[in-house]
Formats: C-alpha cells, sequence, structure tokens
C-alpha cells in the first residue's frame, strides 16, 4: 500500500498545504476513470441477466462512491424481474 502519511510526502515537517499532499498522493493515478466505466458497463449487462456476482459488485461499486453519470433508465427494464 502506497503511504498516504503527510510527512513523508512531503519530506518535511512543516510547510505542507493541501495541494501538494494531494499532487504526491500515489493513489489518485491507479486507476484510469475508462476503465473503470467499460467495467461497470459489463457489470451492469451481465447484472440485467441476473449474475449475482455482478450484483455484488456493482454494490461495491456503489458503496465506494465512484462518481459515474448515472443512468437510471436501464434499471427499469430488467431481466431480473422473472421469477
Amino acid at each position: 500500500m502506497p503511504s498516504l502519511r503527510v510527512m513523508e510526502l512531503s519530506g518535511q515537517a512543516r510547510g505542507v498545504n493541501y495541494y501538494e499532499i494531494r499532487e504526491a498522493n500515489p493513489l489518485l493515478g491507479l486507476v484510469d476513470p475508462i476503465i473503470i466505466r467499460n467495467r461497470y458497463v459489463e457489470l451492469r449487462e451481465q447484472a440485467l441477466l441476473g449474475d449475482a456476482d455482478a450484483i455484488n459488485d456493482l454494490g461495491w461499486f456503489w458503496l465506494n462512491g465512484l462518481r459515474l453519470k448515472p443512468n437510471p433508465a436501464p434499471a427499469g427494464s430488467s431481466a431480473v424481474d422473472e421469477p
């Protein structure tokens, strides 16, 4: 796990501001938003077909607060509704 400690990121005990910390944050570049969006589309298609694992993974996306543009229209026409 990359370190997020302020002193380790800055190399100094004072004079560190929010922007310096944010710029040095190694977690910001770990995931490409396009890859996340493509994976979301795949999971959504699988979930609409009734795949329980895909539904679970979509729940984790939601719980983790990923900021994807919402598209509630497909939620109304789910293949999962069948008994």
